[in-house]
């Protein structure tokens, strides 16, 4: 999986809860800690190690604005005229879907 793969993958994921504009995308994307790695403890608890996301590639906001239009829907501008995005519907998780999956 390539870093675009990747990309867009966490676009899907940011975008099934809400319809965001690409200045909440791109905050999501370039600021959320990575996990290095996850450990159960004897109790039963988990516990997360968090670190820097070395050799991830956060997209420019032109860049973002392309790789937006593959998965989802123009649906007008926010109050500081950035483009809000929302999921399209071939995208959406199944159990959400207004039309039944085939």
């Amino acid at each position: 999986m390539n870093n675009t793969e990747k990309i867009l993958e966490k676009i899907k994921v940011i975008l099934n809860k809400e319809q965001r504009s690409t200045g909440e995308i791109y905050d999501m994307l370039r600021f959320e800690p990575s996990i290095s790695s996850s450990w159960t403890k004897e109790n039963g608890d988990k516990v997360y190690r968090y670190s820097k996301r070395l050799g991830f590639y956060a997209p420019t906001m032109n860049q973002l604005g392309n790789l937006v239009r593959r998965v989802a829907t123009k649906q007008g501008l926010n109050g500081n005229k950035q483009q809000l995005w929302e999921i399209k519907e071939e995208y959406k998780n199944a159990m959400d879907r207004e039309i039944p999956a085939q």
